[in-house]
């Protein structure tokens, strides 16, 4: 998956492949629409691990989704990183620790909506 990286003034979007692009950011209500999806993933609940099953997940490339990491102004990052567990939860870390999961549905709508808003495509924020 892609890892994006939102900062004061521009949008990193690093694809598997090794590209990495990078846009102005700027007050669009498309942008607007895109920080309300990424910052509106809730955690549904804990999600019991031990350490080697964690490890093993982390380490399987077929179960890495994607990572977003969001910076404020002052250089503070929240780094959000999620792993598919069934076809309706994700694991997530969120700088770094685990032990959560949330809707499938809400990051693959977050993620779908990263590549509208590259395109200028307008979307819904429902889910």
């Amino acid at each position: 998956g892609s890892r994006v990286r939102i900062t004061k003034d521009y949008i990193f979007i690093n694809r598997p492949d090794g590209t990495e692009e990078k846009m102005l950011r700027y007050h669009t209500t498309i942008f607007k629409k895109l920080f309300q999806l990424l910052t509106n993933v809730s955690i549904v609940d804990s999600y019991d691990i031990t350490a080697e099953e964690e490890a093993a997940l982390i380490a399987d490339p077929d179960k890495y989704v994607g990572t977003v990491v969001l910076k404020d102004d002052t250089g503070r990052e929240i780094t959000v990183e999620y792993y598919a567990l069934t076809a309706r939860k994700m694991y997530i870390k969120v700088n770094g620790s685990g032990g959560f999961y949330v809707s499938s549905n809400h990051v693959k709508k977050s993620f779908d909506a990263i590549d509208l808003f590259m395109s200028g495509t307008d979307f819904s924020t429902d889910y």
